[in-house]
């Protein structure tokens, strides 16, 4: 048997040497042209070869090529798609033996590669080789496994490579220059070795890291993996194994990620990113039928945490992510840049407007579909802290749903859903909102400005258009709030921080203290339709000094307020009618709002509305125009559309007054009116 296997072994060895000699003697740059037609045929490119074909003589012959050409598509921006000034190539001949390509060592010196798509987003590396080929019938021929050899590459050099990618549809260039690529192993059972330095879009890069065996990989058995990969200053590790390498899948690797600020991945974004961290992200990623998983997420982000499992289905259009997470923290404050206000500034016709005309991304909407449920324990903003939140949120063909959002805000619940439908050429916002008990001086604007005061509001509307400037235009719904007792806590507020809400209040209360003002109740309720909100007396005020009822309109179209407030004091409240002569309107617009007295305006609101108006001059008196039978003493309860028993007995009580006792109880009011309004002009 030993003498046999000597004479098999001895036979081979005559055959390669045989083979070797053949080869030594044959001139193998005599079939370039052969080659290069050859290649054409096959791609449907030029391909050229300036070079010419040498072959150094070995049991591992190497061929070495200078100069290859590998021409572009037709529609390419530059002829050729692949250069490379030198290649150079050793193979083992005994692996061929059993089928079986071996690659000692590739080398590429200076290939320079351009990767680029058509307006339509085709591909130049997608060759068009079923088209060129003969319009005859087809054969039926038998289909079946075509037994490839197997392939494996011992060593790999690559030096100063140059990779461009232009995308034809928004020109954008990116560019990828490797310095150097080396891949070795001591053997075909020996780890590879890797390392990779480079940089993308002049960002450095670097890869390092320890592959599988070549055996490992010809076996198509379980291929570990350990690489860390550095870009810029952020590091992406991955370590584990692929069951089947040479179909990439039986992934099981753990990944970690980290990066001191999201800033530092700026230049790699193309925008500006908040300096938000440290980053430190982990989990393991799987893959799936039709895509990939990432299990036992673990995100920490500054404060913020994120754990779950996420999947991307990739096999159809558009890809598909569903992920369940649930949090401890979220910061979204501190990811929008802590307390930097970002506000842009829009204007039309000169006027600062609220509401963005910018068009919405509903391209954007159809790229992907997404299911995400999310329960945090808290969520900070930069208003309000959200508690105990669950929301789910679906994006199916275009069509955004947040359904259901429930959440516990500044001491109160908070149920709603809202639905964006950007399927058709007109998207379409339909927001339900319900908060129950809601607390305002929990609110950051509020804190320390109020206390009580808990707030209950629905909001129902709907609004199409394809920015939120044209959704507001359109929008048809309902607005009611209502707010209990509770107490303003200081007469002056300071300018630079008080909101129109506590503005409004303070100049409606001629008489609060500096202990404050005691609210007993207010509401707002309004229809809204086609963009605009008509209110008659829909706006309501009570505190222990005056009532006060609102008339108006708010224009979501032009974004302006013109809301006329009418005061009436309450009974004991110690306030004369001079202190009521002017009427408060809330005017301007909703990016620069203004509360201001307007005694012309009182007369024009007081025929409107029909309510009491304390104008302080006796020629309205002598007009007739102040009459205390129409004063509203239950103003919240006509904002509510209910008629109250009290106000029906108090307006009976007061219309048997004579008139004489009116006409006395006017002037006397009128008299303290004109002393007021004597000191204030001479300063007493």
């Amino acid at each position: 048997m030993k003498k046999l296997i000597g004479i098999c072994l001895g036979v081979i060895v005559i055959v390669i040497i045989a083979v070797v000699i053949a080869i030594s003697m044959v001139d193998v740059n005599q079939y370039k042209g052969d080659v290069i037609q050859l290649v054409q045929e096959k791609t449907g490119r030029q391909f050229a070869v300036d070079g010419e074909f040498k072959l150094a003589l070995s049991l591992v012959p190497t061929v070495v090529v200078e100069g290859v050409k590998f021409g572009n598509a037709d529609w390419g921006s530059r002829p050729d798609m692949l250069t490379v000034g030198r290649l150079e190539i050793q193979v083992s001949l005994i692996p061929l033996l059993s089928n079986t390509i071996k690659v000692d060592r590739l080398i590429l010196i200076a290939p320079e590669m351009l990767l680029e798509t058509d307006k339509n987003g085709k591909g130049n590396w997608v060759l068009d080789i079923l088209g060129r080929q003969d319009k005859k019938p087809a054969e039926k021929v038998k289909t079946g496994p075509v037994a490839l050899p197997a392939f494996a590459i011992n060593e790999v050099y690559i030096e100063d490579a140059k990779i461009t990618y232009r995308d034809g549809v928004t020109e954008k260039l990116s560019r990828m220059n490797i310095d150097k690529i080396t891949m070795e192993a001591g053997g075909l059972d020996e780890p590879m070795n890797l390392k990779l330095t480079a940089a993308y879009n002049d960002i450095p890069v670097s890869v390092e890291g320890t592959l599988g065996t070549v055996t490992q990989f010809m076996t198509n058995k379980g291929y570990p993996i350990k690489l860390v990969t550095s870009v810029n200053k952020a590091t992406l590790g991955l370590d584990g194994q692929i069951s089947r390498p040479k179909e990439v899948a039986g992934l099981d690797l753990a990944i970690s990620f980290q990066v001191a600020s999201l800033a530092e991945l700026s230049q790699l974004t193309g925008g500006k990113l908040p300096d938000f961290g440290p980053i430190n992200l982990a989990g393991k990623l799987t893959d799936v039928e039709g895509g990939y998983s990432l299990k036992s997420l673990s995100l920490k982000a500054g404060t913020t945490d994120l754990a779950g499992d996420m999947t991307v289905l990739t096999a159809g259009k558009p890809p598909i992510l569903k992920a369940q997470l649930e949090s401890n923290m979220i910061d979204l404050a501190a990811f929008a840049g802590g307390e930097e206000e970002h506000q842009t500034e829009q204007k039309k016709d000169g006027v600062t407007k609220v509401f963005p005309s910018d068009p919405l991304p509903l391209d954007g909407l159809k790229s992907a579909n997404i299911e995400l449920t999310l329960t945090a324990k808290k969520i900070q903003t930069k208003k309000a802290t959200l508690e105990n939140t669950k929301l789910v949120l679906t994006l199916n063909s275009g069509k955004l749903s947040i359904k259901p959002f429930n959440t516990q805000l500044a001491g109160g619940t908070m149920e709603s859903d809202i639905v964006l439908d950007g399927s058709g050429k007109t998207a379409t916002l339909t927001t339900n909102l319900n908060i129950k008990n809601l607390q305002p001086g929990q609110l950051s604007h509020l804190k320390d400005k109020i206390t009580g005061a808990n707030t209950d509001i629905t909001i129902k509307a709907r609004g199409a258009g394809n920015s939120i400037a044209a959704i507001m235009s359109d929008l048809d719904g309902h607005v009611l709030l209502k707010a209990g007792k509770g107490q303003i806590t200081g007469k002056e507020a300071d300018p630079a921080t008080s909101s129109v809400f506590l503005k409004t209040y303070q100049m409606l209360n001629p008489g609060a203290s500096s202990q404050g003002t005691q609210i007993i109740c207010s509401v707002v309720n309004m229809d809204i339709k086609d963009g605009i909100a008509p209110v008659d007396k829909g706006i309501a005020l009570e505190t222990n000094h005056i009532n006060a009822i609102g008339s108006g309109s708010i224009n979501f179209k032009t974004e302006e307020l013109d809301i006329g407030v009418i005061q009436q004091a309450r009974e004991g409240a110690g306030i004369s009618m001079g202190q009521l002569a002017e009427l408060v309107r809330l005017s301007g617009t909703f990016a620069n709002p203004a509360i201001v007295p307007d005694t012309r305006a009182a007369l024009k609101a007081g025929l409107s509305t029909g309510a009491a108006v304390a104008t302080g001059g006796l020629s309205l008196l002598a007009q007739g125009l102040y009459d205390w039978t129409t004063a509203d003493e239950a103003p919240c309860a006509t904002a509510l559309g209910i008629k109250t028993e009290k106000a029906s007995t108090t307006n009976k009580e007061t219309t048997e007054k004579s008139t004489t006792e009116k006409a006395v109880d006017a002037v006397k009011d009128s008299g303290v009116m004109i002393k007021d309004k004597l000191k204030n002009l001479f300063g007493k």
